[in-house]
């Protein structure tokens, strides 16, 4: 006896719990998923005594989330799952990063170079007041602009040579390693020529 080419495709009714087509076993919603969608691939997922499979690892009904068997323990009646919180934009991220280097009395671009960069002794306070007397990077002399196309990047070129093959350790090409003027300066400071005191 010949079985039917689309055998995956046998009609076992509809699922009570969230209304989709329900297979008996794993193998056969999996068999059915790739006949029906050849160039998809979908998850195949228990629900009750049945299967399903889909895109999502959320199973979905007209009244909600069904609860998922697999979970640690379940909610009581009526309560929400604990919402995510808002994904933060890497530009966000990078601040808060580099807030929480000055916090601990590091240089903020300790992150680029992977090993703590300390302040100088000397550095402006570390806070809200963005004018306070001190060194900051704004006023050293490694400070410089790199031009790239239409725009100039701050950069910090402590530690290269004018004229070597190599790129400025402190640089990269990206926005991590762009220098704000108003950090408190590393240990690495110098004095501007025309800010010399």
């Amino acid at each position: 006896m010949s079985r039917p080419k689309d055998a995956a495709l046998i009609d076992n009714g509809v699922c009570p719990v969230c209304g989709k087509r329900r297979f008996r076993s794993r193998r056969q919603a999996k068999r059915a998923a790739r006949t029906i969608y050849p160039a998809d691939r979908f998850r195949v997922y228990p629900c009750g005594d049945a299967y399903h499979f889909g895109h999502n690892a959320h199973r979905q009904s007209k009244e909600g989330i069904v609860p998922d068997p697999d979970a640690l323990f379940d909610l009581p009646e009526g309560a929400d799952p604990v919402p995510r919180p808002a994904k933060e934009s890497p530009t966000v991220r990078r601040t808060k990063r580099q807030a929480a280097l000055l916090a601990v009395g590091s240089h903020p671009l300790s992150a680029v170079l992977s090993r703590r960069l300390p302040l100088h002794p000397e550095a402006a306070p570390v806070g809200d007041d963005r004018q306070a007397e001190g060194r900051r990077c704004g006023n050293c002399a490694f400070r410089q602009a790199l031009h790239s196309g239409a725009r100039s990047y701050p950069k910090c070129l402590a530690g290269w040579q004018e004229g070597s093959r190599h790129p400025p350790p402190r640089a990269t090409h990206s926005e991590a390693s762009d220098v704000r003027a108003w950090w408190p300066a590393c240990r690495d400071h110098e004095w501007e020529e025309d800010n010399a005191h």
